[in-house]
């Protein structure tokens, strides 16, 4: 049996299982994380673990067919298209699930701790961190 692997590019990931995994950098494109990187980090992961054992079973996975074409080029486009149509859908939905408990837990902790931490891939670049109505992100006014 081939053992799964996990890409971690920016902070951190995690990995259902029995024990269910969460794996935080300590060290990001050549410096140290600080004690706020790595509590969004886990608030973060944290809200992927809820979404595996709360919300999934709304959109299973879907494992990829068995298409037929008149060459295997065309078979395994066919196949690789109907994975991502079928499974993308489930992806973004744990994604957005993992960036809005995060955001729970960072206004938790401002509150608590008047110290800030980020919300995984919403407080970088040109976008508004998720505000109190809990808003997409969108880009800023200039």
């Amino acid at each position: 049996m081939r053992t799964p692997t996990w890409t971690c590019l920016d902070g951190g990931y995690f990995r259902d299982g029995k024990p269910p995994v969460i794996g935080i950098l300590t060290d990001s494109h050549g410096r140290k994380t600080t004690d706020a990187d790595r509590l969004g980090t886990i608030a973060h992961e944290l809200g992927h673990f809820d979404y595996a054992r709360n919300h999934s079973q709304h959109q299973p996975f879907v494992p990829p067919g068995n298409p037929t074409g008149t060459s295997d080029r065309q078979i395994e486009h066919r196949r690789g298209s109907e994975f991502v149509r079928r499974n993308v859908g489930r992806r973004l939905a744990d994604e957005a699930h993992a960036n809005e408990f995060n955001a729970q837990v960072r206004d938790e902790f401002l509150r608590s701790t008047d110290q800030q931490i980020e919300v995984s891939g919403v407080d970088k670049g040109p976008f508004r961190t998720l505000g109190p109505k809990r808003d997409v992100a969108t880009p800023s006014e200039a």
